[in-house]
This record gives structure tokens, sequence and C-alpha cells, in this order.
């Protein structure tokens, strides 16, 4: 063409070029070969201005800059081709695109807008249609789920007949009640979402998704890892595949051999370097952490964690990471605190203090720390700590707060902090604040066995303290009535009973309830070796 600058066809020459370097494009992927098609079709724009194909131009600038995310070229050309043909045929699918731009900019303002005006007055039913289920898209993408939800709910409702064609409709609505906690809805309508979209690109995401909420509403772990592998082998191409494949090995962690943990790790990170989702790394880390904290090895999951914390430190992730390794020691200490193991707690606070467990944003982290000062015998630190627990959980009884908190934390019921208020007083010889404390208890049967125990043993030792040692072997007998089918619950309630009846002279009695924790050793039923010793010294006392 330097040649022949003034030739008739520069025009369809420009064209040819523009064409050919956008194949290229697509077929190379070379940004180089898609900013040479740019620069021809701007130069036909500049040159032919009136040219029948520069409206086609002038769209295609448009699209090709969307289609690459790049929204600030795609808006400018969009909006010059308003502004040079504003009664254009297009003019409804070019808003549209203009919307999208917007969405893709996070100007959601403008974005609303846009969809409102094209779904009250584009002449195309199927434009107007697609703005109402879009607006439910602009919700979503700013997280506001209730608005999205009631958004999409309308799109369904009043244009049923084109929830076929707009998959994002159902998908999106799905999520939304996911993030929201509505488990039981989100699980409906992404099974509504597979049997309407069986072949859809995101239905692999989508079974998934069914499989991470059945584990949440606590189905059988066998319908879980079902879920899963539908998806793994449905879906086998598809990322959503992927994400099933890592999460279904997380699980199976658990009763792995060393060899096949090993083997499954690699695999693991393998599916992670091969998916094309963001953050994928992020995702495999934080599985292999899971199936390692299900193992009970609670070390390794956090060093997981916190090595990956550590090497990505401008990760918007990282508040998650922290609240997931809080998690994980959290877990932790509930197990040592469990089995009673206070030394090992004291020395991970001792260890976290300045760290992970500064200022932590969870209420059973403190709770743990008072279990372990009680085990301890440092009674009075105890006390502080569940007192000001009581007082915090008060502030948000009631709440979606609490609720929140009750399901990701361990977090003790108002009866059982009154309990260990009650025990700890009683360890103080202050019965007066223990019977204050027990009074506060409302649902006891809610309590578990050992803690049951534990409350009618407080009510006991009130009553004796108080002079009223046949109401004190009332409450005694009145649990041994109520847990006669659990006699591995017994023995410990028929060893205070036997001490109590020691105590007031009541020797048939007394011989009775040692007999029958005798009994019960001779029927297998399992006994601490404490509770065993204790009634074989009392029975030299009757």
């Amino acid at each position: 063409m330097s040649q022949y600058p003034q030739s008739t066809y520069d025009e369809i020459i420009h064209n040819m070029a523009a064409e050919i370097y956008y194949s290229l494009y697509q077929k190379d992927k070379d940004l180089d070969y898609f900013q040479k098609a740019q620069k021809e079709y701007q130069y036909l724009l500049a040159k032919y201005p009136f040219s029948p194909l520069a409206e086609r131009t002038e769209l295609f600038l448009g699209y090709s800059s969307l289609e690459r995310d790049d929204g600030i070229s795609g808006l400018q050309s969009f909006q010059r081709f308003l502004e040079k043909y504003p009664d254009s045929k297009y003019k409804d699918e070019v808003r549209r695109a203009i919307a999208a731009v917007y969405l893709l900019l996070e100007k959601y303002d403008d974005a609303s807008r846009v969809y409102k005006e094209l779904s009250a007055g584009a002449k195309d039913r199927a434009i107007s249609s697609e703005a109402v289920y879009r607006l439910g898209d602009v919700s979503f993408a700013q997280r506001d789920y209730d608005q999205a939800i009631e958004l999409y709910q309308k799109a369904l409702k009043s244009i049923p007949e084109m929830s076929d064609h707009f998959p994002n409709g159902l998908y999106n609505l799905a999520e939304s009640y996911f993030w929201r906690g509505d488990y039981r809805l989100s699980l409906d309508t992404f099974i509504r979402f597979l049997k309407s979209f069986p072949t859809h690109d995101h239905s692999g995401y989508a079974l998934t998704r069914i499989g991470e909420i059945m584990e949440i509403m606590g189905v059988d772990q066998s319908r879980v890892m079902g879920a899963y592998l539908e998806c793994f082998f449905r879906f086998h191409g598809n990322p959503g595949a992927g994400v099933a494949r890592v999460r279904m090995l997380s699980r199976q962690m658990k009763g792995m051999k060393s060899k096949e943990l090993k083997k499954s790790v690699e695999e693991m990170k393998e599916i992670s370097v091969r998916s094309e989702l963001p953050r994928m790394d992020e995702f495999m880390n934080l599985m292999v952490a899971d199936g390692l904290h299900h193992r009970g090895e609670y070390e390794e999951a956090l060093r997981y964690l916190v090595s990956y914390f550590q090497k990505h430190p401008t990760s918007s992730s990282l508040p998650f990471f922290h609240k997931r390794i809080l998690k994980n020691i959290a877990d932790q200490l509930a197990d040592m605190v469990e089995k009673e193991n206070y030394m090992d707690v004291l020395s991970k606070f001792s260890q976290y203090s300045a760290t992970w467990l500064k200022n932590p944003d969870r209420m059973d982290i403190p709770y743990f720390l008072g279990r372990a000062y009680e085990q301890a015998g440092v009674f009075a630190e105890a006390g502080k700590i569940y007192s000001e627990l009581l007082k915090e959980l008060e502030k948000i009884r009631g709440t979606r707060e609490e609720k929140e908190r009750r399901v990701n934390e361990h977090l003790p019921s108002f009866d059982e902090l009154n309990l260990r208020l009650s025990s700890i007083s009683l360890m103080a010889r202050d019965v007066s604040a223990a019977l204050r404390f027990l009074e506060k208890i409302k649902d006891s049967p809610s309590l578990n066995s050992g803690l049951q125990i534990e409350l009618v043993g407080n009510l006991a030792k009130v009553a004796e303290e108080t002079g009223q040692p046949k109401q004190a072997i009332q409450y005694l007998l009145k649990l041994i009535e109520s847990w006669k089918e659990s006699p591995e619950q017994l023995a410990p309630v028929y060893l205070r009973l036997a001490e109590m009846q020691i105590k007031n002279k009541q020797w048939p009695e007394a011989e009775f309830s040692l007999d029958k924790i005798g009994e019960f050793k001779k029927q297998g039923v399992p006994i601490a070796d404490p509770i065993w010793v204790s009634s074989l010294e009392n029975r030299g006392n009757v």
C-alpha cells in the first residue's frame, strides 16, 4: 500500500489486513496481532468515517475490547458509537454492552441505571428480559446477597419463560442463598440449576457446591463423597471437577496411610498447577491443611497455613487465612481441654500469645484459657475469664452474630458457663455464689452427660453445705433413675451417693451403692481407675 497510497482498493485491503490480524490473534493469542488489527480498524474509521462498514467497525472495536475485559477501551468505543449512530438498530445491544462494561469496571450504580432503562424501554423483548435478570448480577457482584435474592426472585417470577435463557439467574441465586447461610434453599436451587442446565460450564461448580452444602448440613459422608465423585467423573474436563477432586481427597485424608497421603497431596498440587481457576493454589493449601486437621495432625496443618500466609504477604486472602489459622489453633486447644492436657494449653498460649493469639476475634480462645486455669487449680483467674465471657455473650444473645459464632466457634452455652462458675465458687467454698449460679441454669437436659453429673454433684454439694443432706441424696437418686439405661455414666454418681450416705451413716444404702459399682465392673462397663479405687477405699468405711 505504500506504493499506491491513493489506491481505490485501500479500504478493502486495510479491512482484509485487519481481519487477518484478528484471525491470527484468535489463533495464537498474540497481543501484537490484536493491536495491529485495532490499528487497522482505527485507520479505517479515521479515513472512511462514512463507509457502510464504519458502523460495523465501531461495534467490532467495542466488542473485541469487552471480550478482552478492557472495559475502558470498550466503553469509549460504545459511547462513540451511540454519539455517531443514535438511531442505529443496534442501539439497545450497545447499551446492553455498556451496562456489562460498567459492571466490569465496578461502576454498579451506572450498570443498574442502564439495565433498568433497558428493562423498561428496550424494543427487543429478549434484551429487556435479560436486563431484568442482569439487575440481580449487579447486586451479586457487590455481594449484596439480600438484594440479589430479591431481584433474581422477581425476574424468575415475572418472566419465568426466560429462565432457561439466563442460567446466571438460578446459579447466582443459589450462590446468594449459600453466602447468606440459607443452605437448604441454596441446595434446592443448585439442584434446579443442574436439571435446567446439565451441560453448562458451571454445572461442575454447582455439583461441587452441592457436596459442600451437604457437608455443612451434616449429611452422611458417603452422600457427600458421592456428589464429589459424580462431579469428577461427569464433568471431568471442567475446572469444577478439579475442585471436587481436591475436596474429595481432602476428606479422604483422615483414613490414609503415609504413602497414600503423600501421593494424594502431590495430586492436589498437580491439579492446582493445571487449573485455570484463580487462587486455586490458595484453595489447594486450605484443603491440604483441612485434611491434615481431620487427621488430628494440627501442627502439620498449621505449618501449611502459616507457610502460605508468610509467602504471600500481599494476598487479598490473608484475612481469611488468618481466620483459618485461628480455627486450627482453636480446634487444637479444644482437643487439649477435652483431654485435660491443661499444661499443653498453657504452653500453646505462651507460644502464640504475641502472634496468632494476640487479640483474637474469637470468644472461644479465652474460654480455653479459662478451662486450662480451672484444670490447673488457678480458680480465681478462671472465674474472671468465665465472668467476662458471660458478659460478652449476653451482649450478642439472640443476634445473628451469636448464631454464627456458635456455628464457627467452640462456645459454651450460658448454662455451661454458669455451671463452670458454680464449680469454681464451690472450690472457693463460696456456697451462696455457687447457689446463685446454679439457679441461673435454665435448660439442664441440654447439657451433656458429664456436665449433668457435675451439675447434680454441685446441687448435692450445695444442699449438703446448707444442711440439707436428704435433699442432696435425692438429687443423686433422681439422676440415677433418669439414667438407669446408661450404666457407663452412673459409676461416678453412685460413688458420690455412697460418700454422702456414709457421711450420714446410712450404711446399708452406702453398701448398696458401692455394690452397684462392683456389678458394673463385672459386667464390663468401663469405669475410670480413680472411681474404682475410691469405691474400694470407701468399702472400708462401710
